[in-house]
């Protein structure tokens, strides 16, 4: 299957007085027109700043560093110039920011908002980018588009302002859709009309969509295939079904059996002992170790890579070598 988006060995850094933070440490992988990648993960992981550097989104004090590598459509992304990669920004590459209301700017009325990111692309006059406006909103579900056109941010409830901010992300059609926590602050009703109408979208445009959450559940009902993420690696990729049937990370059991399920009564959650690692100081050896029930001596001092756990199922864990420790 031909990649539409490729990353190898991506590494993001951020610099301060005390020294280097890798939040963005070596993450590599493919996207398939039409495909959706699930990438979970607890927050701290490194999850936006991944995502933030795919479209060079990152300011200094940070930077990606050299021997990343971002391509789209077989086009060296971090070769081009800033004016080659806007015209990619919102045409060919779309996304949908975590916290609309922080995204959208609280003085302009959303359809100015909209009509901006189409006229950046498309030859539109403003009469034509305003129609096209109140159309994307009606297409997202925005109840009586031709008024909320002239809404301020502000006027909306949070859930249409994320709509709002899924119709600035498709208004040029674009062939890759990156959708980072696009259910954060919402509650539950909101959450899943989000969720159906990303998974509607996507498929009418067969769009190729990059979804980043911190609950496997919400990945679950849109990805083909998910990555998991810890400590700013990637620990675990396999397709959906295989992942959630027979995970082999135990960071990715753990998040599973932190995870509330219908029809099961327990007295007490399970949680993950411990915390995220700064950024700052990742653990020698396995990140995951000071966490993990089956860490060993091995796994606090060399560092595994991904390893095959089957077949297109790899995953960061020295029990693939070693599966007699997992009983132990």
């Amino acid at each position: 299957m031909t990649a539409l988006l490729s990353v190898r060995d991506l590494r993001t850094t951020f610099r301060n007085r005390t020294g280097v933070i890798r939040a963005v440490d070596g993450v590599s992988f493919d996207l398939a027109e039409g495909e959706t990648l699930g990438i979970v993960g607890e927050s701290g992981s490194g999850k936006s700043v991944m995502a933030m550097s795919l479209l060079r989104l990152i300011d200094e004090p940070g930077r990606i560093e050299p021997g990343s590598a971002i391509a789209y459509r077989g086009r060296d992304l971090m070769a081009l110039s800033p004016a080659a990669l806007r015209r990619i920004r919102g045409a060919e590459i779309g996304m949908v920011f975590q916290d609309p209301g922080a995204s959208l700017n609280p003085v302009l009325k959303v359809g100015v908002q909209i009509a901006e990111t189409i006229r950046a692309h498309l030859p539109l006059t403003r009469g034509e980018a305003r129609t096209r406006a109140v159309t994307l909103l009606e297409q997202v579900g925005v109840p009586d588009p031709e008024l909320r056109v002239d809404a301020y941010p502000h006027e909306l409830s949070g859930g249409l302002q994320q709509r709002v901010m899924l119709a600035i992300a498709l208004s040029c059609d674009p062939s890759v859709l990156i959708a980072d926590e696009p259910t954060t602050a919402l509650d539950v009703t909101v959450q899943a009309q989000i969720l159906e109408l990303l998974a509607d979208v996507t498929r009418r445009r067969r769009m190729a969509t990059i979804l980043i959450s911190h609950d496997l559940g919400v990945v679950a009902r849109l990805a083909d295939r998910i990555a998991v993420m810890y400590g700013g690696q990637l620990v675990e990729h396999a397709a959906a079904p295989e992942l959630f049937a027979a995970p082999k990370h135990p960071y990715t059991e753990a998040l599973l059996a932190a995870a509330p399920r219908v029809g099961r009564s327990v007295e007490r959650l399970a949680a993950i002992p411990g915390s995220v690692p700064s950024a700052a100081q990742w653990p020698t050896g396995c990140r995951f170790h000071p966490r993990c029930r089956h860490a060993w001596e091995r796994c606090r001092v060399e560092a595994p890579g991904m390893l095959h756990a089957g077949t297109r199922h790899d995953t960061r864990c020295w029990l693939v070598d070693e599966p007699t420790r997992r009983s132990s």
